[in-house]
């Protein structure tokens, strides 16, 4: 996991604020996330993904992302960092 202020100089290609008010961002590297109260980002490992490149971002009312890339959309559960 990466922890900064700042995302990587990469392309923003989605936002999206959780219910729990936590910022998500899809970028061309992958998928970072605000938390609520903070300035720091942290890149969130999406595993078993062919790319990283995550395109829109929605939730569920159960509390799950999903998310989208080139190659589909995928469901992702947030406590377990697990799709």
């Amino acid at each position: 996991d990466i922890h900064s202020k700042n995302i990587p100089n990469t392309s923003v290609w989605g936002f999206f604020e959780a219910k729990d008010k936590t910022l998500w961002i899809g970028t061309d590297v992958g998928l970072f996330r605000r938390l609520p109260h903070s300035d720091i980002f942290e890149q969130i490992a999406v595993p078993g993904i062919l790319d990283q490149k995550i395109m829109a971002i929605a939730e569920s009312p159960d509390g799950h992302l999903w998310l989208s890339n080139t190659h589909g959309l995928i469901r992702f559960h947030v406590p377990t960092n697990q799709i």
